[in-house]
């Protein structure tokens, strides 16, 4: 996705997907939210 982080250089690899892990937070959180609203 735009926003996660890649960097590879020889012998190294890093990958941070920053933006993928809020967005799944996010709706996490409003799931979280609906079943607390209708229990």
């Amino acid at each position: 996705m735009p926003g996660d982080i890649r960097i590879e250089r020889p012998g190294f690899r890093l990958y941070a997907p920053i933006v993928s892990m809020l967005l799944i937070s996010l709706l996490l959180s409003g799931i979280m939210w609906l079943v607390r609203r209708l229990s």
